[in-house]
């Protein structure tokens, strides 16, 4: 019936979409265990739902220790346009941090760049690597960013406003 909840889990480029062809139209929606279709007028969208249990982003997300700092998303954002004129689809992102300083480093064959953005952070020099691809999509449009950081070797939380992104590390060489 139509006051049933369903829990699904839609992939984050698909929801992207979604919000553009729903604005505050009505729309009629179909799903099963595999996909969601989504069709407004003549537009029809078709999605591949994710499968298995989702990780309780309450429990990560509420954890304690490590560290937590704030950063202008803004610029976050605009370095790692800059950085992905060299990085490559498999390309790690290095982040690191030291008191007052994020720096965003990425190494090709063909290049390498560094960007820095002031921070708020005030711990030790902490270095870790990311998936750039990941990265670059949780800061995608971002103004306020809030990391949340327990070690190099753990998930980093980004937060900004009522949104909550977690990214796991990625082998680095040294």
């Amino acid at each position: 019936s139509k006051s049933d909840k369903v829990n699904i889990t839609i992939p984050k480029s698909a929801t992207e979409h979604i919000k553009a062809i729903i604005g505050n139209n009505k729309v009629t929606i179909k799903y099963d265990n595999k996909s969601l279709k989504i069709t407004l007028d003549n537009t029809t969208l078709y999605a591949r739902l994710m499968s298995g249990e989702y990780l309780d982003l309450s429990k990560i997300t509420s954890r304690s220790g490590g560290v937590t700092f704030v950063v202008d998303g803004q610029k976050v954002s605009e370095a790692i346009e800059r950085l992905s004129v060299v990085a490559e689809s498999n390309t790690p992102l290095v982040v690191k941090l030291e008191p007052n300083l994020l720096s965003l480093y990425c190494s090709t064959p063909r290049a390498e760049l560094e960007e820095y953005i002031t921070t708020d952070y005030q711990g030790d020099e902490l270095k870790m690597g990311m998936n750039f691809r990941y990265f670059s999509e949780a800061v995608k449009g971002t103004v306020k960013l809030t990391f949340d950081v327990l070690s190099a070797n753990t998930g980093v939380i980004i937060r900004e406003e009522d949104r909550v992104q977690m990214i796991m590390p990625v082998a680095v060489r040294a």
